[in-house]
């Protein structure tokens, strides 16, 4: 029977049994409960995936193994025999000729006639990308809308002008300021390395230097560990400090492919094709380094560093790292060669950023990887890919995860060797109080399998002060990212492992619908799960209400977070490893906790406390909003329980976790007060 009609029932002898009558209020709020008990919605969070690659799926699902590794095959050999009828022709070397010397050298390999011929084949949206090679990337102003990313609202930009009229000054102040860096002698070789490859002009002392009309950045080193164990280091050049990432805006944002997307299109090959499936990994060799920058925007990518004392300068002839213009083009070729290898070779490949990644059966595996790198070293020349730099296999480290899967699903963990990298990062940071921009950004891209919803976004809030701390100029660690990195070194010394099942969850999910009044403060939440319904309401002590920053909304969005933590912590027992449908009736509260991050710190704060008490449990959460209206928890938010009553509702004492009772709730966000589920 549904609520309404107990209800209805109920009141057909109110005047002996209750002390009012079910009005229209009562049977609308009851009706929402029922069309949302019936409603069939999904419970994974929208996953971006080109429609290129649910075809190559759907193409590989078609398919004996042995007839698509024919298929593969045969394509990739057309592809190649033209590569090198283009170079026999001569047709590629035509295609450079008038290119600036400088572009031409860092575009060398690149076959401009085949992408050509290639985008114009498949129907390629932005082949104007494809001109880098020729004319160079635009490395500072308002870059162009390509169509390959989401249009947003364009940043403002400093004016170029600015930066050149003021360019002598700041030149001059920052070789006054200079401090060496402790890989100075490192960073001297790759320069002069880099001189040779025709990546950057011969490296010049500062006295030699025409320090009027160039921009000049500071360049430091990033260390970074394989997992073979080689320390490397990263030149990373810090061009927001030179106001260049400041004269630089683009009007649209690239979304990467992340795990989530892996574990849908794992998913969709192994339920297709009942099959053992394997993963497979390609990163494209300096990626940033092999698209030529615009001639006439090398006066902004000049660097300068000191080694053994002396200042030492060059300039940048290909796309450098740390620069927003570089992302941008580099995100615009990337497409590219996705959108070639699912639409030539119908391979499901994902990409983030230069990381190449997917999952086929097993048969097919590691023929489409061949596959994928021999059309990327057709395109972009033969070092394209280098030979350690490609790796199939079960399991794999994909993003800094370890991924496996069988036949009932697919699970992942952080790479312990990865664990210890990121680790040491943090532990440097926060014992020196030091974190450059550069690493920052570095950090906040490794990390950020954190914020997918294969781990419950738990990492989404505490993610923003690192991308924030990326943007600026300063190096000194600030107290909202302190707190930040001592949460992730936290995390990361959990053994974390999430799993998902092929087969989605089918039991019926549970209904938790939240509210708060403001005066007097007031949480409420009522819960229907399996033919039952429970409810419970508390007003909160100043204890806890003390840890908001004042506002004068009488504080009712901080109320309206805090209620969604009341709720998942009073029926806990019932949630945990269920569905849940969370039903909030305030936009904000309901926008920033599907979103798994506000621009209010303290939100942030409690946003993330929320996701890690969502994986806790286990539960797969589901954020919607009610009406106010039709919001049936703001019945005991008032303290009015009649109508829960009548339609059998049993009380259940209030409860809120330890994590938001401590004075220092929000202030260290331990991880132990919530921990994880281990491996």
């Amino acid at each position: 029977m549904s609520l309404v009609a107990i209800a209805l029932q109920a009141a057909t002898d109110w005047t002996a049994r209750a002390p009012r009558q079910v009005n229209a209020d009562d049977v609308g709020k009851l009706q929402f409960v029922d069309d949302a008990c019936r409603e069939q919605v999904v419970f994974e969070p929208a996953v971006d995936v080109s429609a290129d690659v649910w075809a190559a799926v759907e193409w590989v699902n078609a398919r004996p193994s042995d007839q698509i590794n024919a298929e593969r095959e045969r394509l990739i050999c057309d592809i190649e025999a033209e590569a090198r009828a283009l170079h026999v022709s001569g047709d590629v070397a035509r295609w450079h000729v008038g290119a600036d010397a400088g572009v031409r050298k860092v575009a060398t390999g690149v076959n401009g006639p085949l992408m050509e011929a290639l985008a114009a084949r498949t129907v390629f949206q932005d082949a104007a990308c494809i001109e880098f090679f020729r004319l160079g990337a635009p490395a500072v102003g308002l870059l162009p809308v390509s169509g390959s990313g989401v249009p947003v609202q364009r940043p403002d930009a400093q004016p170029v002008s600015t930066v050149l009229g003021g360019a002598a000054q700041a030149n001059r102040a920052l070789l006054a300021s200079l401090k060496e860096d402790a890989h100075s002698a490192t960073l001297l070789q790759q320069s002069f390395k880099d001189a040779r490859m025709g990546r950057v002009t011969q490296p010049v002392t500062a006295v030699q230097a025409d320090l009027s009309a160039n921009v000049l950045s500071p360049r430091f080193g990033v260390v970074q560990t394989r997992s073979n164990g080689v320390i490397r280091v990263r030149a990373v050049d810090d061009l927001t400090r030179a106001k260049v990432n400041g004269c630089t805006s683009a009007g649209e944002k690239f979304r990467p492919e992340s795990i989530d997307a892996l574990y849908r299109v794992a998913r969709a090959v192994a339920q297709g094709t009942r099959e053992r499936i394997m993963f497979y990994k390609a990163d494209i060799d300096s990626a940033f380094r092999r698209l030529p920058a615009m001639p006439m925007h090398r006066r902004f990518l000049f660097f300068v560093f000191l080694a053994q004392g002396v200042a030492h300068v060059a300039g940048h002839l290909a796309m450098p790292f740390g620069a927003v213009a570089s992302v941008h083009a580099w995100e615009r070729v990337g497409a590219l060669i996705s959108h070639l290898v699912r639409r030539l070779l119908f391979i499901p490949m994902l990409r983030f950023v230069d990381d190449l990644f997917g999952a086929e059966r097993a048969a097919c595996a590691e023929h489409a990887l061949e596959c994928i790198v021999r059309l990327v070293r057709c395109i972009l020349g033969p070092s394209a890919i280098a030979a350690d730099k490609v790796a199939a296999g079960m399991p794999l480290v994909v993003l800094g995860l370890q991924v496996r899967a069988d036949h009932g699903g697919f699970s992942c963990t952080p790479s312990p060797d990865k664990v210890k990298k990121w680790r040491g990062r943090i532990g440097d940071a926060l014992s020196s109080g030091v974190l450059r921009p550069g690493d920052a950004a570095k950090l906040a891209g490794a990390l950020m399998w954190a914020c997918s919803g294969m781990f419950h976004r738990i990492g989404r809030a505490l993610i923003r002060p690192l991308f924030a701390h990326s943007k600026q100029c300063g190096v000194v660690v600030p107290q909202q990212l302190r707190v930040a990195l001592e949460w992730w070194a936290e995390v990361l010394a959990l053994e974390l492992c999430e799993s998902r099942a092929w087969t989605p969850d089918r039991r019926e999910a549970a209904q938790l619908f939240v509210d708060a009044r403001s005066t007097p403060p007031r949480l409420a939440a009522v819960l229907f799960l399996d033919g039952r319904s429970s409810y419970s309401d508390w007003a909160p002590p100043d204890c806890v209400l003390r840890h908001f920053k004042q506002r004068g909304d009488a504080q009712i969005m901080s109320l309206e977070l805090l209620a969604i933590a009341f709720g998942l912590s009073t029926f806990s027992d019932a949630l945990e490893g269920r569905r849940v449908r969370l039903w909030s009736d305030n936009v904000g509260a309901e926008a920033a906790t599907r979103k798994g991050a506000s621009k209010e710190w303290d939100y942030s704060c409690l946003i993330n406390s929320l996701w890690l008490q969502a994986a806790q449990l286990r539960v797969s959460l589901r954020v919607d909003r009610v009406p106010s209206k039709l919001n049936v928890s703001d019945l005991p938010s008032r303290e009015q329980y009649w109508l829960l009553r009548e339609i059998g509702a049993s009380f259940v004492q209030p409860r809120l976790s330890e994590a938001f009772w401590k004075p220092d709730a929000w202030a260290s966000l331990s991880a132990a007060r919530a921990p994880l589920r281990r491996a």
